[in-house]
């Protein structure tokens, strides 16, 4: 007789459970190293590429053998602490594969390297709870509270899920959650002092913002101070991401949002930087003139740049959830 292929129902019990513990984390978080393989050759290549100071430099495949050329470009900056960096996802990836690793796996490696990880993160965390791009750096944009490209946002989410032991990451210790969980309440408030308010009111944030007085600051030529829709976008969808938010929280996302509402172009699109003076687009060439229409800046950057958006759309669909659930 043909055995049946329907799972008995203590199986589906176990298995609708085991999603349920899952669910409240899932899209949570970003994760660039999500689809490595856990591998002997990509912990490998983790491992070799990790700097003495335990974060690592950006811009390292780590899905390829290492040739002579990378290995010995590798070994020539193991001490260099300045490209150590949580810019294209550097460091909080390769903290989250290797934690994902142990738990697999349970190999000590993994679980000793993630932890030095976690410990630079920890160590390079400013006295106003900011990260800088670049920590080690002493002068440049590199060095300001940097929003652009998730780089705080990643190191927000991966503070918050070590805090939380979400997903096998309990491994790190008691301690070290305890001091990520500091770290992510000292990280929030410093993104709420960031926020640019208006007569007093929240809006969005920049790209940077100075280390020292979290007013909006400039990055490359291009990228002037402004009200920034990509990474503000960025921001508030993790803001809504907290269990229990404060009534500042709420606040700040609330002010976000109405941001987004009023300054959607009529294409539905946002554009990626907005003046600080009329809260209007603006777009720049490596000239560092900003211009009201894209014609005319040259074509290097107004082909080579992402000045629109719909990351806008996403935090009004998901602000709409988030309100129903609170």
């Amino acid at each position: 007789m043909r055995k049946s292929s329907r799972m008995k129902p203590s199986v589906l019990l176990c298995a609708l459970l085991v999603c349920a513990a899952w669910l409240p984390t899932l899209g949570k978080s970003h994760d660039k190293s999500a689809g490595w393989p856990l591998d002997d050759q990509v912990l490998a290549n983790v491992l070799e590429s990790q700097l003495d100071c335990g974060a690592w430099a950006k811009n390292v495949d780590k899905l390829r053998r290492f040739d002579e050329g990378v290995r010995a470009k590798i070994a020539a900056s193991k001490g260099d602490a300045g490209s150590a960096t949580i810019d294209n996802d550097a460091t909080t990836a390769e903290i989250r594969y290797l934690l994902r690793h142990h738990a697999a796996k349970g190999d000590a490696s993994s679980l000793k390297a993630a932890q030095r990880g976690i410990d630079w993160l920890l160590s390079t965390q400013l006295a106003n709870g900011g990260w800088a791009q670049f920590p080690h750096r002493k002068k440049g944009y590199w060095m300001q509270i940097t929003f652009n490209d998730n780089a705080m946002r990643n190191v927000l989410e991966l503070m918050r899920d070590v805090a939380e032991g979400a997903r096998g990451m309990d491994a790190v210790g008691a301690e070290r959650r305890a001091k990520c969980r500091k770290a992510l309440d000292r990280g929030i408030a410093c993104v709420l002092k960031c926020q640019i308010r208006v007569n007093g009111e929240p809006t969005v944030w920049c790209q940077q913002h100075d280390r020292e007085t979290l007013k909006p600051g400039g990055g490359r030529a291009f990228e002037l101070a402004s009200y920034c829709s990509q990474e503000s976008a960025g921001i508030v969808l993790f803001l809504m991401t907290l269990e229990n938010p404060s009534p500042e929280v709420v606040a700040s996302v609330e002010g976000a949002v109405r941001w987004f509402e009023k300054n959607r172009l009529p294409d539905g699109r946002w554009a990626r930087f907005y003046d600080l003076e009329e809260c209007r687009p603006f777009f720049c060439d490596r000239s560092g003139v900003p211009k009201r229409d894209i014609s005319e800046i040259d074509s290097e950057r107004r082909n080579g740049y992402s000045w629109f958006g719909k990351k806008g759309a996403d935090v009004l669909k998901r602000y709409a959830k988030w309100r129903q659930m609170r």
